[in-house]
């Protein structure tokens, strides 16, 4: 039997969490057709991917192997979708992410496409109202099994730099928490700041849509007197690789002038991870980045240091899961609790396949 002391070293060593991340879900209930781990991979080979079933289930298969998981988003989980949500105000995209165990996700500007008021009752659950009788497409729920007409959300959307002009406070959340043993890690959602320059002005009336980088700056203070020291974006922002064959585990280019790198460059050297969206791109920027090759046959790995810098020179880990349900983001984060902090963070992309036999067997398990 092991004595206290031996308890209390164990509890002193770093041990590993997981990160899940997707964006740009789009209420992708179903597949949205093949996709690639890269742009060489002819059309005829590439693998049909995504769908919330097969989605729900690489998800599952990653919370297997760690207890210790938290499940994100980087925005547009809903709007801009297909009519099998959309006919049903995007409900069913909010159902399926409750059965998948997201925890949080930022607001996209998609959130917005339906107005502020809308995405409160997407989050608190309640039937749509359409001048104050029940709308015939609203809260089905009970037709698939759900245990209220629509219960709203289980996962928490997150928006920091968005606030409410006459009362001065966010719309939603600015951040969540989630304690792993006695650490806890700050998850901040950020919406693009241009977002009333692409959706319906009514959309967005009466919020103000701030400096995302400089909303994050200002909360790192904030979250240090609470003792956190571990601090994860989720910003609904984004850029591109600039190969023409890019890879979704590639960083090419650095995303070079694009918006979020823009963004990272300013933050604070608090933050140790940035996992971003909008532009339905895939990629995969850490410090920690291998190259993968084959070299007549034989596969060949490179190191080479990557990621984005911020204000410091420092080089922060920065990911995107392309769109739709097609990648998901693996992260393993290693914390040390004698510092209370994250120390590595080590991002991999991985194609939402949905003829992996594995996975396959598992939907048919469970097909709910």
């Amino acid at each position: 039997e092991p004595s206290a002391a031996e308890h209390h070293d164990d509890d002193e060593r770093p041990f590993d969490i997981k990160i899940i991340s997707f964006n740009d879900y789009h209420g992708n209930l179903q597949s949205p057709g093949t996709f690639g781990q890269n742009t060489a991979v002819p059309f005829a080979q590439r693998p049909a991917v995504g769908g919330a079933d097969v989605l729900g289930a690489y998800v599952a298969r990653l919370k297997a192997k760690n207890k210790r998981t938290v499940v994100v988003g980087a925005g547009d989980f809903i709007g801009a979708s297909p009519l099998i949500s959309a006919l049903f105000h995007d409900e069913p995209a909010v159902e399926t992410l409750n059965r998948i165990g997201v925890d949080f996700s930022s607001v996209g500007n998609h959130e917005f496409d339906k107005g502020s008021a809308e995405l409160l009752r997407l989050q608190h659950g309640g039937c749509k109202l359409t001048q104050g009788v029940q709308d015939p497409n609203s809260c089905q729920g009970a037709l698939v099994g759900t245990p209220v007409p629509f219960e709203g959300a289980r996962f928490k959307w997150l928006s920091a730099n968005v606030v409410n002009t006459a009362s001065g406070k966010t719309l939603l959340p600015a951040y969540g928490v989630k304690k792993f043993r006695d650490v806890r890690i700050a998850f901040i959602g950020l919406t693009l700041k241009a977002t009333p320059t692409i959706v319906t002005p009514s959309g967005v009336a009466g919020l103000e849509f701030r400096d995302e980088a400089d909303t994050v700056n200002a909360l790192v203070p904030v979250l240090r007197k609470k003792g956190i020291r571990s601090i994860v974006v989720l910003v609904h922002q984004g850029g591109f690789q600039s190969a023409g064959l890019s890879d979704i585990n590639g960083c090419d280019g650095n995303l070079a002038n694009s918006d979020i790198a823009k963004i990272v460059s300013r933050l604070d050297d608090a933050v140790d991870l940035v996992v971003s969206g909008h532009t339905h791109a895939a990629y995969n920027c850490s410090a920690n980045t291998v190259d993968v090759r084959s070299v007549n046959g034989v596969e060949a790995r490179t190191a080479r240091p990557t990621g984005l810098p911020n204000a410091t020179g420092r080089l922060v880990p920065v990911t995107s899961a392309s769109a739709f349900g097609r990648v998901i983001s693996d992260i393993d984060v290693t914390i040390d609790p004698r510092v209370r902090r994250i120390v590595a963070v080590h991002p991999t992309n991985r194609l939402v396949d949905r003829i992996d036999p594995e996975i396959a067997a598992a939907v048919l398990a469970d097909p709910t």
